[in-house]
């Protein structure tokens, strides 16, 4: 668990700007990078809580989006022609080429949903024929042909209401879901291991706003100070001990990297 102080200031940086950063291989070099990296070719996506789609080393832009409350969530369909924006509500729009499935205001004759708190995450299936919004409370709505396993509130109550959840990674038959504290919470994948299972009661020093995935079930949570903590997926640098806090989304990058993204869309990236 972590003090009261993390968790208002994630909730302080989740107000300011709403994450994302995607990553295509083979445009232009627009990232701040260690030296091994400098020759690759990097581009994406930064998405404002406003709606404001920002491309970035020369990805095509899909147009921005406009929805009640804030912004939260982009994801990009494989081919880089298309988009979905999620917002706090559950309200979803789908830009270029993406296709919708529904969402949780009713959008594309969807029944809409209740959420005990917001929206905050959105997992496209590898066939980009399904989706799954994730809310706060680790809570699951699937559309199109995502299959629901499972959510945090049915299983942990209590982490439910005492911590926040920042991502879920989905694998063939299952997915897995990040909190804040660095809890996961595996349903019908395999679990490689917790932040509290291995820190025990020591807290945080910033509590964690994303994750990545890797082959075989790794994966590493990423902190708003720029700590990588690894489980089985490669290390490979992180900005913990800098003294930052500015850290407020991550993404794998395909080819055995991961990058990390500040509050005003810089990207930090390790190969």
């Amino acid at each position: 668990m972590k003090s009261s102080d993390s968790k208002s200031k994630t909730q302080a940086i989740a107000a300011k700007v709403a994450v994302v950063l995607l990553l295509l291989v083979g445009v232009v070099v627009a990232i701040t990078s260690p030296a091994e990296a400098e020759d690759a070719e990097v581009a994406g996506w930064v998405l404002d809580s406003d709606g404001t789609v920002t491309p970035f080393g020369g990805a095509p832009s899909h147009g921005s989006s406009s929805g009640t409350g804030q912004a939260v969530s982009l994801v990009a369909n494989d081919a880089g022609s298309g988009y979905w924006v999620l917002w706090s509500n559950g309200g979803l729009t789908a830009h270029g080429t993406a296709k919708l499935f529904g969402d949780g205001v009713g959008n594309n004759d969807a029944s809409g949903f209740a959420l005990n708190r917001p929206a905050i995450s959105l997992s496209v299936l590898p066939a980009e024929n399904g989706y799954i919004i994730l809310a706060a409370d680790g809570g699951v709505f699937t559309f199109g042909a995502a299959e629901f396993y499972g959510s945090v509130p049915q299983v942990s109550p209590a982490a439910a209401v005492s911590t926040t959840a920042v991502a879920i990674q989905l694998e063939t038959n299952g997915y897995r879901i990040i909190h804040d504290d660095g809890g996961v919470f595996a349903f019908n994948v395999p679990f490689g291991g917790s932040i509290p299972g291995v820190l025990g009661d020591v807290p945080l020093a910033q509590p964690i706003v994303d994750s990545v995935s890797g082959p075989n079930g790794t994966y590493a949570m990423v902190a708003a100070d720029g700590g990588v903590f690894a489980f089985g997926l490669d290390f490979a640098g992180s900005l913990g001990g800098t003294g930052r806090t500015d850290i407020v989304g991550a993404a794998e990058d395909g080819i055995g990297g991961y990058a990390l993204v500040t509050e005003n869309g810089t990207v930090h990236w390790w190969r």
